[in-house]
């Protein structure tokens, strides 16, 4: 069951914008969100075409001296501000995608 606490229902809110915008920017990856009673609730993403390639994002929400939160790769690294769901996105898919070795990144 997802949190029914306010920080728990802000980060839900947070990683379902984050999986809508996952759809649009990278509709070729799953994520699901994921809460686990007394721990932090997580967006799981995966790359089907990679088995092995996926990632848990988690959200560290507002703090009182004005930043209005991060998502976080599973190592606590910030990949960009909640307020930009769709830069997030497009990170995690830039992280997740396969690389065809012809190209270049």
């Amino acid at each position: 069951m997802l949190g029914t606490d306010a920080y728990s229902r802000a980060s839900v809110g947070h990683l379902e914008a984050l999986r809508a915008a996952l759809r649009r920017e990278a509709p070729e990856l799953v994520a699901v969100v994921y809460g686990i009673a007394g721990r932090k609730v997580i967006l799981h993403v995966t790359n089907p075409s990679c088995g092995r390639i996926a990632e848990n994002v988690s959200v560290r929400n507002a703090t009182p001296d004005g930043d209005p939160g991060q998502f976080l790769w599973s190592w606590g690294q910030p990949i960009a501000p909640v307020t930009a769901p769709d830069e997030a996105a497009r990170v995690v898919r830039r992280v997740l995608a396969l690389h065809d070795p012809g190209t270049s990144r």
